[in-house]
């Protein structure tokens, strides 16, 4: 079934498949809920093919139960804000290969099956005054497994033989914290009638995180011909180990963004006549420029970690604008490992960067047929924008035509012996649609990689309402996946079945239709 055709443009391009079945059960009026899954994920480069049945997860919303015994008419106490969330997971999984699957193995497999459960408990609060907010906060992490790793090593063949030993084990693991937050604004103000004033708000951020050492490891002669190695019975646990070495981390950051209030020219135009005053409205200079990183008091060396940049904006109010980078403040050795070092110091710079992401996009739409309804609709078929009619999604008629433009810059730099190495991406994408009668639309996927210089898959689709069902007819024109879908089916998504498909694919010795 994943071959060239059959197969969303989605799917073509990632080499794993998923599907899950989920079952939810509420009680109501209480803060809790239970939830049952059935998984599935494979690789068809690795061929790796996971199966988890089931999977339980109890989900205790957060509570307030000192509030809940206060009475009505006492006053707040500062424990009244403790809050208390709990989550408890059941997880069975079968982790294996394709060609492992087949009756015959049916046996081995289940012994191959690894299990348990994973609860964690948060508590947390909030502590305010009228400048600071303080949030304290706990979290418990607690590990059952039914089988753990067990490694001897025998002196007389030199060899370290490896066992899985069935038997109930736990491991528990904890960490708690603080973060002090404040808001600091700043107002700029004009003269002028054009730019009435800037209003600047900084939000800067402080918190400290203490996590012990969880360190189940257990050094011998383990290694290759006896050398000293070390391993943790958990190794194998499907919820992981505890984190090993003491950690006391102080995190700072700081968020700041910037809003301007103009001259509002349409409204002001609209009320001329009626009233000298100047309208005015706001818009977002910068939706968000953040910064953070963390020291740790613990490490004895290499304490801070890169620090993050990140901002946001949108530039009239069309095109989104987003950029991420990490920078690091130490230099690296021959093999591209941190050291102690700076590299304010061996290469005279404060921060080496090691990733950047910028994104753009903006999403242009004709206006909407009909009349805006109370509600902010038109009187045309309600629907879902953005939709993939090749999907049997609904298609918005109300819009003649839509166009949407992303580009994105991924550059991921490397040190390694002496040299930097760059790695980049840098794409367009676009997409859209136009109706061309009442009820057909015709719409358009591409895009173009400009490092591999090659268009990306491209699809053309034409839908067709016809009330009660729908007709959808998608071609990929260009590249190896060349293909053509005809479809006709129910809307109502109770009879999905309902449909008559043919799906081809066509070029080199194949025709489109014959």
């Amino acid at each position: 079934f994943t071959n060239n055709f059959n197969s969303s443009t989605v799917d073509y391009l990632s080499n794993t498949f998923q599907s899950n079945i989920s079952w939810t059960h509420l009680w109501i009026g209480k803060p809790y809920n239970l939830t049952a899954n059935a998984r599935h994920a494979q690789n068809t480069l690795t061929g790796s093919f996971d199966v988890t049945l089931p999977s339980l997860t109890f989900n205790l919303q957060r509570i307030f139960p000192f509030q809940d015994m206060r009475p009505v008419s006492a006053p707040s106490r500062f424990y009244d804000q403790i809050g208390i969330a709990y989550t408890a997971n059941f997880d069975n999984v079968l982790r294996t290969t394709e060609d492992q699957i087949y009756l015959g193995n049916v046996s081995n497999l289940i012994n191959t099956m690894q299990n348990g459960v994973r609860q964690t408990v948060l508590v947390s609060s909030t502590v305010k005054n009228k400048f600071f907010s303080l949030n304290p906060d706990f979290r418990g992490i607690e590990r059952w497994y039914t089988k753990t790793l067990r490694k001897t090593y025998d002196a007389e063949t030199n060899s370290t033989t490896t066992d899985t030993v069935p038997g109930f084990s736990r491991v528990f693991e904890w960490n708690a914290g603080a973060t002090l937050t404040s808001k600091l604004y700043g107002m700029y103000t004009f003269r002028g009638k054009t730019l009435k004033a800037i209003r600047h708000v900084v939000t800067p951020s402080v918190g400290f995180t203490y996590r012990p050492d969880g360190s189940t490891q257990i050094f011998g002669p383990f290694g290759p011909n006896g050398t000293t190695s070390s391993y943790s019975p958990y190794d194998i646990g499907i919820y992981g180990k505890p984190a090993a070495g003491e950690s006391g981390a102080v995190s700072v950051g700081l968020i700041q963004n910037l809003e301007a209030k103009v001259r509002d020219r349409k409204a002001t135009a609209d009320s001329a006549g009626v009233s000298d005053d100047v309208q005015y409205k706001k818009i977002k200079l910068f939706d968000f420029v953040g910064v953070n990183s963390s020291y740790d008091l613990l490490k004895d060396s290499v304490r801070w970690s890169p620090m993050s940049v990140a901002a946001r904006t949108t530039l009239f109010n069309k095109l989104n604008i987003n950029f991420n980078s990490l920078w690091d403040p130490y230099a690296v050795d021959f093999f591209g490992q941190r050291t102690n070092a700076s590299e304010q110091s061996v290469n005279g710079r404060l921060f080496r960067m090691l990733y950047t992401n910028v994104a753009a996009g903006f999403d242009l739409k004709s206006k909407r047929y009909g009349t805006p309804t109370a509600s902010g609709n038109t009187n045309d078929q309600q629907v879902v924008e953005d939709s993939d009619p090749s999907k049997g999604a609904r298609v918005n008629f109300s819009l003649p035509w839509r166009l949407g433009v992303n580009y994105s810059y991924n550059l991921n730099r490397s040190y390694v012996a002496d040299t930097t190495s760059d790695s980049e991406q840098q794409s367009i994408l676009f997409n859209g649609d136009v109706t061309v009668l009442k009820h057909w639309k015709l719409g358009f996927s591409s895009g173009y990689d400009i490092v591999a210089e090659e268009w990306t898959p491209t699809s053309l689709n034409l839908y067709w309402d016809l009330h009660c069902w729908e007709f959808n007819f998608n071609i990929i024109p260009i590249g190896v996946r060349k293909s053509f879908t005809f479809r006709i089916n129910v809307k109502a998504s109770i009879l999905k079945d309902l449909k008559l498909e043919q799906r081809q694919p066509y070029g080199n010795d194949r025709n489109l239709l014959f």
